[in-house]
């Protein structure tokens, strides 16, 4: 499964941990583009295979409902509260720099 297919969609969010994050059952991953060279860029976010999470650490019960968005700014994606508009993780290649873009995996934890 790809982040693509929940885009749009209302999921329970779990965390993240490193470059990995769950959403509802399933834990992502977003993957730098490793033939890149000197830049970074997104290569993709797709269902990370479970051998490859099982050390990594999630809250037991979730921490919001968010929505998965589509950013063009950044050409990704955006995890958004669906109850007040938190933003909880940004996800792409930044455009900033037309020559230099670089990878973006902005996870915003809620501060009380």
């Amino acid at each position: 499964m790809n982040l693509k297919d929940l885009v749009g969609l209302k999921v329970s969010f779990y965390g993240v941990d490193g470059n990995f994050f769950k959403l509802g059952h399933k834990v992502f991953e977003a993957v730098e583009d490793e033939n890149d060279g000197y830049r970074s860029m997104l290569s993709t976010v797709d269902e990370a295979p479970e051998e490859r999470t099982k050390n990594a650490i999630f809250f037991k019960r979730r921490l919001d409902e968010v929505r998965v968005e589509v950013l063009e700014s950044i050409e990704g994606f955006r995890l958004m509260s669906v109850n007040d508009g938190h933003i909880w993780l940004e996800i792409g290649t930044s455009d900033a720099d037309c020559y230099y873009p670089s990878f973006v995996f902005n996870y915003h934890p809620r501060v009380p």
